[in-house]
């Protein structure tokens, strides 16, 4: 598993666990306890990593990213914004990734926030800061919204 999965899943069970309580009304999961919310999400995760569905490469993405896209990102010049696919339904999936090698000085954005999107059931964005960076997003439901993958 990739460092960033790992840290990733560690924010999100920190993040529960810190909650305390776990509501299951408001999300499509099952469980009813802390623990067996971050058990069902992981197996969800696992289950849609499995897919080996291509991706469509764009290499002059639309400001507003399409579904089954990978969106090769020219940074070169200034940073980028771009709003995640819009009418996303469960295991829709879409990339992103600097192919100038200058995303550590220009980054690019992906703006969940202005689009109404969770990302990892709260609201914030993705920043891709690093060069040469890739970053794939799976749509999982309303309530956790996209997470990288």
């Amino acid at each position: 598993m990739a460092r960033s999965t790992i840290l990733q899943r560690s924010v999100i069970n920190n993040q529960i666990d810190t909650a305390g309580s776990y509501d299951n009304t408001s999300s499509s999961l099952t469980a009813t306890s802390v623990q067996g919310a971050i058990d069902e999400v992981e197996t969800r995760v696992d289950t849609l990593e499995a897919d080996t569905t291509d991706f469509t490469i764009e290499t002059t993405p639309p400001t507003t990213l399409l579904k089954g896209t990978l969106n090769l990102v020219d940074v070169s010049s200034s940073s980028a914004t771009f709003n995640p696919p819009t009418g996303a339904v469960e295991k829709d999936r879409f990339a992103v990734s600097d192919s100038t090698g200058n995303a550590t000085t220009n980054n690019i954005v992906i703006d969940f926030i202005t689009a109404g999107y969770n990302l990892h059931s709260s609201s914030q964005n993705y920043i891709l800061d690093a060069d040469n960076a890739y970053a794939e997003f799976i749509y999982i439901n309303p309530a956790i919204g996209w997470i990288q993958k």
